[in-house]
């Protein structure tokens, strides 16, 4: 018996999502620099990991690694990148969220994370469904799925 997710979630979705929250939890400024480095590596790693995986999903890319590994290796860099930026806003949140009086503000920051994961993830499979039906009924009527309409 396989069980099925809710909004036509996979598994991985549900996984990605938890993961996200989890690495929101850890606050940065409170790292040593090794630590931080450690924790820019796993953010970093899991990215690369979520777009590896993602790219693999798409027929074209699926068979082309070199291309396929391009891209990952590009936006892991992106992710190393944009880390200092990421915690400077990482930052400003904590302490709105302390400003405003909540008592546990990694926790709500990390539900917070996990949350728009999980919509994101559902945005993009609605997306899928819609083009799978587009192309489905292009199938249909013999036309290519991205056939412009006949102009008259």
């Amino acid at each position: 018996m396989t069980s099925q997710l809710p909004l036509g979630l996979r598994t991985a979705d549900v996984v990605g999502a938890a993961v996200t929250g989890l690495l929101t939890l850890p606050d940065p400024a409170r790292r040593s620099p090794v630590g931080r480095f450690a924790l820019r590596t796993t953010v970093a790693g899991f990215t690369g990991a979520t777009v590896w995986v993602g790219l693999g999903e798409d027929p074209e890319l699926r068979t082309d690694l070199a291309r396929r590994a391009g891209f990952t290796a590009g936006v892991v860099g992106l992710a190393y990148g944009a880390a200092e930026l990421g915690e400077r806003l990482d930052a400003l949140t904590q302490r709105t969220l302390v400003r405003w009086g909540v008592r546990r503000p990694r926790a709500v920051m990390a539900v917070a994370g996990a949350g728009l994961a999980l919509v994101m993830a559902v945005v993009d499979r609605r997306a899928e469904n819609a083009a799978a039906a587009s192309g489905t009924a292009g199938a249909a009527t013999g036309e290519a799925p991205d056939a412009a309409p006949p102009t008259h």
